[in-house]
């Protein structure tokens, strides 16, 4: 309640309409996939905090997909814009021998979808942004994955 009193102050002493940016913060899991940068510019200019999160799993395109995560960031170069948090959710001993830990044996982009299909990915990456989130009192929920996402379904989810 005092989040929503706070906003509409600061709307009426900025003579408009509360916005959420006036109530919320917001978190991002982000993959540095083009879904999650677009994403997460928009996010930038409707709120006044964004905390870009990734969640790291020892999937083996991780390395490079946070060299790129990092590059994007520092383009950004917005004081809105908060340090990146890396969460850890390994999942290599679940996934074992799993191409996306060995990086043998890649399906290529002609695979079927069952052959990509990475168990349970989603739920680990949801699961951890959300405990993240309610630790750290964030209530707003974004998110960029498509339905049909190849390889890696991150995108961003800010709550």
């Amino acid at each position: 309640l005092m989040r929503l009193v706070k906003g509409l102050i600061k709307s009426k002493l900025a003579k408009r309409p509360i916005y959420p940016k006036d109530i919320w913060s917001i978190k991002g899991i982000m993959s540095g996939g083009l879904d999650s940068c677009v994403l997460f510019s928009e996010l930038v200019e409707k709120f006044e905090s964004v905390q870009p999160v990734y969640i790291k799993c020892g999937l083996v395109w991780e390395e490079a997909e946070l060299y790129w995560l990092k590059k994007f960031l520092a383009f950004v170069k917005n004081k809105k814009v908060k340090e990146l948090k890396i969460i850890d959710a390994d999942v290599s001993d679940i996934y074992k021998d799993h191409w996306s830990i060995t990086g043998e044996d890649v399906p290529d982009y002609t695979a079927e979808d069952s052959e990509i299909y990475l168990p349970g990915r989603n739920i680990v990456l949801f699961s951890k942004t959300a405990i993240f989130c309610s630790i750290n009192n964030i209530h707003t929920g974004f998110s960029s994955l498509e339905a049909t996402h190849r390889c890696h379904a991150t995108g961003v989810v800010g709550m």
